[in-house]
């Protein structure tokens, strides 16, 4: 049974899981964002911008930044998430239970 943190954004896609998958999919974005960008020009409705991906607010489903081959990511990753006033603990966990944010369905 899937409780409410584990693999929210893959139930959201009815894909629960996929869990690992979004994690992939986001560690691999910029490859991604790039192959859907071919053909189109910067000015155009369809183009997708890597800078609006907001990219730091996935964690795992303990609420922990996810370590990454690049150990300086998740240092990235807390800063941004504290810049919003979210706490981080140095361990580098959030409260879920303050701060998740799992509604039952989204717009696609």
């Amino acid at each position: 049974m899937l409780t409410k943190f584990s693999g929210h954004i893959a139930c959201l896609l009815d894909k629960p899981g996929n869990s690992r998958q979004v994690g992939s999919s986001l560690k691999h974005c910029s490859a991604i964002i790039e192959d859907l960008n071919q053909g189109f020009e910067s000015s155009e409705e369809e183009y997708l911008d890597i800078n609006l991906l907001p990219w730091w607010r996935v964690l795992s489903s303990s609420g922990k930044i996810s370590p990454r081959e690049k150990s300086e990511s998740q240092y990235v990753q807390a800063d941004r998430l504290r810049q919003e006033n979210i706490p981080v603990s140095p361990a580098h966990l959030v409260d879920l239970e303050e701060y998740g944010w799992f509604p039952d369905e989204v717009d696609l």
